[in-house]
């Protein structure tokens, strides 16, 4: 089984079974990465596509970010390894 990693991180806050009742999580802040469970919606498809196509068209936004999730994710980390 397969559990994307703020989905996981949503059970841990508030039990496996509440993912029953979560059919997509949106996140607020917009960082892919981010695993903070206050930062995490109550979504659907739908909504969670309006607020894309709202957003991510915002210079600075992690969503305008042409690196995607992972180019992101990786940026952050070798920044903070480089202030060691």
């Amino acid at each position: 089984m397969c559990v994307i990693a703020h989905r996981f991180g949503w059970a841990l806050a508030h039990g496996v079974d509440a993912l029953d009742d979560v059919p997509v999580l949106a996140h607020a802040c917009d960082e892919p990465s981010c695993q903070n469970p206050t930062h995490l919606l109550i979504s659907d498809w739908g909504d969670n596509l309006q607020q894309y196509r709202r957003r991510r068209d915002i210079p600075g936004s992690p969503l305008h970010d042409t690196r995607g999730p992972g180019g992101r994710a990786r940026a952050i980390r070798d920044a903070l390894l480089r202030r060691r």
